[in-house]
């Protein structure tokens, strides 16, 4: 980090060196958890919610539809596991606020997760309907600091252009309304001004919510999957019938959604591509069709694809890559993960 000019200047927004590797990472402190509570290495559901409001939770659990997972090594949360529709989903309760999400964003995707979504309750600024309505966040207003530290600073953090047009799509079928817009995040609920609302107002935002804008950066710089619904619940706190969510405390309305976006996501064709660097590192070489070098990759899914990394050197750690897929493979019997190479990629290119 470099020195202020102004010494009164907030560190929050000091250059930051954001190429940098954390030297506090979530796999140490999944291992620590693991070692302490004496647990084995076990993966996540591929497919992971976080549930700020844990109404979706509290339903499931308690229709019994959802059961504790006690492999998960997490210190200040427990993980639970429920199927619907054929597909194992992991839910994480009660984790409000930018920090806390992507906290566990991060020690999600280490411990197996491939696409994560959220599903936060959220005060309506530009009225779409009445609530309760859902708002696919496409960008959110980066007014928390949790996104600070992953990006330089922006005023927008935005959705994968891809997953929301096809999501966006799907949830066309879904009971409740869905509409395409930006929210405001904020880390002060109780500093929601009149003064803030109108300018939030000014910019079309359409909700203001506490996650959305730190989990885009971080699944930006970590080049992972996510996306943030925001389920629009109230005025703030405006009339007397505000927070009322509908039948369930809402949960089914967000299953349903929930279900759209989880199925769309497993029929994108770069799924199986899209957590390369979440895994661990193998490299394996030889010579076939008179092509130099071939990688193997897989994902957790077990999937094998044989991949042509063609690689120019730049420096002595760094290489340009262009990847293009090729044909399936079966999968070996311990399912191991690979990494595209052993050295960083600077730039990776999906033909």
């Amino acid at each position: 980090m470099n020195e202020p000019t102004d010494p009164d200047t907030s560190p929050l927004f000091e250059t930051k060196e954001f190429d940098e590797s954390s030297v506090f990472t979530p796999k140490v402190l999944l291992n620590s958890a693991r070692r302490q509570k004496e647990l084995p290495e076990h993966s996540v559901p591929e497919i992971c919610i976080l549930d700020p409001d844990g109404d979706i939770v509290r339903q499931l659990t308690a229709t019994g539809e959802a059961h504790k997972d006690e492999l998960w090594p997490g210190y200040h949360t427990n993980l639970y596991r429920f199927e619907q529709n054929d597909e194992e989903f992991g839910i994480v309760g009660c984790a409000v606020g930018a920090s806390f999400a992507v906290l566990l964003a991060e020690q999600l995707f280490a411990a197996g997760c491939q696409f994560l979504i959220s599903v936060t309750s959220s005060g309506q600024i530009v009225p779409k309907d009445n609530p309760p309505y859902f708002v696919l966040i496409d960008r959110a207003l980066r007014d928390e600091g949790t996104s600070h530290h992953y990006h330089p600073a922006g005023r927008y953090a935005t959705l994968d252009d891809e997953l929301r047009a096809s999501i966006e799509e799907a949830c066309k079928t879904v009971s409740r309304p869905v509409y395409t817009g930006a929210t405001w995040t904020t880390d002060a609920p109780f500093r929601e001004t009149q003064t803030a609302i109108e300018r939030a107002r000014s910019d079309e935002i359409l909700a203001v919510e506490m996650e959305a804008a730190a989990l885009y950066t971080f699944a930006r710089a970590r080049d992972q999957p996510v996306v943030c619904f925001a389920h629009v619940t109230n005025h703030m706190g405006q009339s007397e019938e505000d927070f009322e969510k509908g039948e369930a405390d809402g949960s089914r309305d967000a299953l349903e959604v929930i279900d759209a976006a989880a199925t769309t996501w497993r029929s994108l064709d770069w799924a199986p591509y899209y957590n390369l660097y979440a895994v661990k590192i193998r490299v394996q070489t030889c010579r076939m069709g008179g092509i130099d070098r071939w990688y193997h990759l897989a994902d957790r899914r077990g999937k094998i694809e044989s991949a042509l990394l063609a690689y120019e050197a730049r420096g002595d750690e760094c290489y340009t890559a262009a990847l293009t897929p090729s044909e399936s493979w079966k999968s070996p019997p311990n399912r191991e993960p690979f990494w595209l190479a052993s050295r960083p990629v600077s730039c990776v290119v999906f033909n």
